[in-house]
């Protein structure tokens, strides 16, 4: 009888542009009232300071950002293209539509001419989504020991200052991961989902459709973002006490909680709602930016950077996706 499989991170690694855009940056586009809102939302409810954003004159884009995060993370574990059984990159901002980002990173890493390759489009919950699937396809296939999977937005190519919410609030970065079969049972990654869909048709991407885009050349990429807008907060707090109690553990076990850095007002208002302490709270949405289906990756990059957390420990991972979708890992 084969024993049960455990699952882990074998190491997480990022890779953001070298421009930087503060505040001011922003600021400077704009005047009186306007520039007044600009510093409000910034400042009080995105919590920005600053942000990554890449140079598209340069080549950068989000199939770049994830080729040099993944090497990153080839680079840190000591692995090669060889080593890894599938690939999973994540975006709803793909450079191209075909082929895949994944199969161009497998081209850029040398991949494993068996290795499976495929691109996850699930928006803010991609990479929290991603790794749940790579998990599954390590317990069910034998043959399948390793998983790279990253994800990258490039936000900045859609914007205008005219949304001043939008336009300040992202920024863009890579986050690579590898999960990977263990022999230890105890070790997994359970993940939680659930849909409200009172906001599937207000804000699609492009706006007014792919064909609309195809057809009228005047359509531009864009679609309208609010912050705190239509988030069921109501309904986070149960789901996430109901992962915990089905694993067997306690809010006091998490050692670390990394939540979407969408805003820093959300940010604080889901950890008010389960009272986690200051110190088991992260933030790093004023040096990144929203990165989007990343950015809670990024949060356990941080924390890991910082001595934080270590392996062994409980960690709790929320964000949400537009649409509503909501993941709980």
């Amino acid at each position: 009888m084969k024993s049960k499989r455990g699952i882990q991170i074998r190491d997480i690694a990022v890779y953001h542009p070298n421009t930087v855009r503060d505040n001011q940056y922003y600021l400077n586009q704009y005047e009186d009232k306007e520039r007044e809102l600009a510093k409000s939302v910034m400042e009080e409810i995105l919590g920005r300071d600053r942000r990554y954003v890449i140079e598209p004159g340069n080549g950068e884009n989000s199939l770049s950002l994830s080729i040099a995060a993944s090497k990153a993370v080839l680079e840190k574990t000591g692995l090669s293209g060889s080593d890894i059984d599938g690939i999973i990159v994540c975006s709803i901002t793909a450079e191209y539509m075909s082929p895949t980002q994944a199969l161009m990173v497998h081209n850029e890493i040398q991949g494993r001419v068996d290795a499976f390759c495929f691109d996850l489009r699930a928006a803010c919950i991609g990479m929290v989504s991603g790794i749940d699937i790579a998990g599954k396809f390590i317990k069910m296939q034998e043959n399948t020991k390793r998983v790279l999977v990253v994800a990258a937005e490039c936000m900045s190519l859609i914007w205008k200052k005219e949304d001043i919410v939008d336009y300040t609030c992202f920024g863009e970065a890579a986050c690579a991961v590898i999960v990977e079969a263990t022999n230890d049972s105890s070790k997994d990654i359970h993940t939680r989902y659930w849909n409200d869909n009172r906001t599937s048709e207000l804000i699609p991407l492009p706006k007014k459709g792919l064909t609309e885009r195809v057809l009228n050349s005047d359509c531009v990429l864009e679609f309208e973002l609010s912050p705190s807008e239509s988030i069921s907060l109501e309904r986070c707090k149960p789901e996430i006490q109901r992962i915990l109690r089905d694993n067997h553990i306690t809010l006091d076990d998490i050692k670390i909680f990394c939540v979407s850095q969408l805003s820093k007002q959300l940010g604080e208002e889901i950890y008010e709602a389960l009272a986690v302490p200051m110190e088991k709270r992260i933030y790093i949405g004023d040096k990144y930016g929203y990165t989007g289906a990343n950015c809670t990756y990024i949060c356990l990059y941080e924390a890991i950077k910082q001595g934080r957390v270590e392996r062994g420990d409980y960690i709790l991972i929320w964000t949400m996706g537009y649409g509503d979708q909501y993941v709980v890992s």
